[in-house]
C-alpha cells in the first residue's frame, strides 16, 4: 500500500510538472503580411497584433512579422501556409481563387451597402463557419477579419464615365478584374508592390488596389493624376489565416488571446483608418489630385457588372453559389435592392 501511494504521488508530481512545462512552453510563429513596412497598416495591424499577443501571453506566443516577400512571394503565401513555412498570414484570400472556387470574391462585395457589411456577414451571418468549412480541406483555419475602406480607381488619364473603362489598361484583381473586363477593360493582375512601377512605365494606365491610405503609402499619387469616386465596393476585409496543425497544437488560452487581439486590433485600426482616409484625401487635394465623381447611372452600370461577375462564378461552382446566397441575404437585410 505504501508503495502504491508513493507511485501515485510520483504520478501526480509528474502530471503537475508536465502541466507547468506546457504552460511555460513558448510557441514561435512566423506571419507574413500583405502590407509593406512603409504602410501605416504594417505597423497598426500586423505589428500591433503580434506585440499585443506577445504581451498578453507573457511571451508564450511569439509571432515574428515578415513583409511581402520576406518568406515567400505574395502569391505563394497560400502554399507556404499549407506546408508550414509560416504559421499565419494577414492577407487577401482572393489572390488564390484559382486554388478554390469558393474564394472567388473572397473578401469582395458587388456593392457598398454598409462599410462593415463584410464583418456583419462573417460574425453574424455565418461567414466564418463557411470559410472554415471551405479552408479545412486545404489544411487552413480562418480566424478573423479586419475591415478595409472602399476602393477607388487611380488613373493617369481622366475617366469621365464608366464607358471610359473600355480598352483601358488597368490593374485589378478578383471581382474588380472580372467586372472591369465585362465592361471592356484590358485587365492586368499584379501584386500591390509592383503597381507603382507598372504605372510609371506605362504597362498600365490605371489601377484599383485596396483604399486611399494604402495607395497613398505606395505613392500612387506620384504616377497618377485622377481618382474616381464614389467607392464601388464595400465591406472588404483583410483575412487572418492559420496553418491548421499549428492552430490545433496551440493551447486554448493562447487561442483565446489570438482571437481577442484580432478583434481589438480590428476595432482600433478601423477607427484610425476612417480618420486617416479623410486626412489623405485632403493631402491629395492639396497636391493637385483631380477627383472625378461618376453619376448614379455610371455606378448602376458598374454594379450590374459586378453582380453579373459574381453570378458567373456560380455557373460551375455550387459552393460559390452557397456563399453568394449567404452574402446576398445579409445585403438584402441591410437594405440592398438589386438593379434591374
Amino acid at each position: 500500500m505504501r508503495k502504491f501511494f508513493v507511485v501515485l504521488s510520483l504520478i501526480v508530481v509528474l502530471a503537475i510538472s508536465g502541466s507547468a512545462l506546457a504552460a511555460d512552453k513558448v510557441y514561435t510563429w512566423k506571419l507574413q503580411t500583405v502590407d509593406d513596412p512603409g504602410l501605416m497598416e504594417y505597423k497598426e495591424i500586423s505589428v500591433y497584433f503580434a506585440d499585443r499577443v506577445r504581451a498578453l501571453s507573457n511571451g508564450r506566443l511569439d509571432i515574428q512579422i515578415f513583409p511581402p516577400g520576406g518568406l515567400v512571394a505574395s502569391f505563394e503565401v497560400w502554399d507556404a501556409l499549407r506546408r508550414g513555412v509560416m504559421q499565419m498570414s494577414q492577407h487577401y484570400l482572393v489572390y488564390w481563387q484559382g486554388k478554390e472556387p469558393a474564394l472567388r470574391s473572397a473578401q469582395e462585395w458587388p456593392v457598398m451597402v454598409d462599410p462593415l457589411q463584410g464583418l456583419i456577414w462573417l460574425y453574424e451571418g455565418g461567414g466564418i463557419d463557411f470559410m472554415n468549412r471551405v479552408l479545412d480541406r486545404h489544411g487552413l483555419v480562418y480566424i478573423g477579419a479586419t475591415p478595409m475602406e472602399g476602393e477607388q480607381i487611380w488613373s493617369k488619364k481622366p475617366l469621365n464615365s464608366v464607358a471610359d473603362l473600355k480598352g483601358l489598361k488597368i490593374r485589378a484583381a478578383g471581382l474588380a478584374a472580372d467586372s472591369f473586363a465585362l465592361l471592356g477593360a484590358s485587365v492586368v493582375t499584379i501584386p500591390g508592390g509592383e503597381i507603382y512601377q507598372a504605372l510609371e512605365r506605362g504597362v498600365i494606365d490605371a489601377t484599383e488596389f485596396t483604399f486611399p491610405t494604402v495607395n497613398y503609402g505606395y505613392g500612387f499619387h506620384e504616377v497618377t493624376n485622377y481618382m474616381v469616386f464614389p467607392t464601388y465596393s464595400g465591406g472588404g476585409f483583410y483575412d487572418w489565416l492559420v496553418n491548421k496543425k499549428a492552430w490545433e497544437e496551440l493551447p486554448d488560452d493562447l487561442k483565446l488571446i489570438v482571437d481577442t487581439v484580432i478583434k481589438e486590433t480590428t476595432l482600433r485600426y478601423w477607427l484610425k483608418v476612417r480618420l486617416e482616409t479623410q486626412r489623405v484625401i485632403k493631402i491629395l487635394e492639396d497636391k493637385g489630385m483631380k477627383f472625378i465623381h461618376w453619376t448614379k447611372q455610371d455606378m448602376d452600370t458598374l454594379e450590374k457588372a459586378r453582380v453579373q461577375a459574381m453570378k458567373n462564378y456560380g455557373r460551375d461552382s455550387a459552393i460559390f453559389v452557397e456563399k453568394m446566397d449567404s452574402m446576398m441575404k445579409i445585403m438584402y437585410e441591410l437594405g440592398y435592392e438589386e438593379k434591374k
